[in-house]
């Protein structure tokens, strides 16, 4: 009767390291695809950078060229902040910081989009309103695809008794763009 026990206590350490190796695998499978598809986010979210570096305030004259800088500025603290985020998307605190400089990119944008029509033409040519917006309809999808993986990562990491395993090996919540 005492080999019994035995046996079923090998058995039941066996089915518990199992568990756990499986477990451990699907955390670093879904902080692998996470992390990947925050490859997508950047690409396009670097694109408004590009945008706003193609069109210079040299380009523009008046009070559109000191809106401009205003957007340049904002771009260059953008610029710092998803070069940060980049090598570590499930960094939450450097996602908060490139969100915070991303909303103030946006911000820029608007009041550049609201500065008044001046009288001589256009407050902004159609050509870059166009492809800001191109560039927030793709930015968005490849965010929204980002979020729903931050998302499943998320769940899995609270879910008991994983949620143990993720804090024994250092596992973080991430936060979403």
């Amino acid at each position: 009767m005492h080999v019994d026990g035995f046996a079923i206590a090998w058995a039941g350490l066996a089915i518990a390291v199992f568990w756990a190796v499986g477990a451990h695998n699907r955390l670093v499978r879904l902080r692998s695809q996470t992390s990947s598809a925050f490859s997508g986010v950047n690409l396009h979210l670097a694109k408004y950078i590009n945008l706003v570096r193609d069109n210079s305030s040299s380009a523009m004259d008046g009070s559109l060229a000191l809106v401009w800088r205003g957007i340049e500025n904002a771009t260059t603290q953008f610029e710092i902040a998803l070069q940060n985020v980049s090598g570590r998307p499930l960094d939450a605190a450097a996602m908060g910081a490139m969100q915070s400089a991303y909303s103030a990119l946006c911000a820029s944008w608007e009041r550049f989009q609201n500065e008044p029509q001046d009288l001589a033409g256009d407050r902004m040519p159609e050509a870059l309103q166009h492809d800001w917006a191109q560039l927030a309809v793709l930015a968005g999808q490849a965010t929204d695809e980002f979020n729903r993986l931050v998302t499943n990562y998320n769940e899995a990491l609270s879910q008991f008794p994983v949620n143990l395993l993720a804090g024994l090996f250092g596992f973080q919540r991430a936060k979403t763009v």
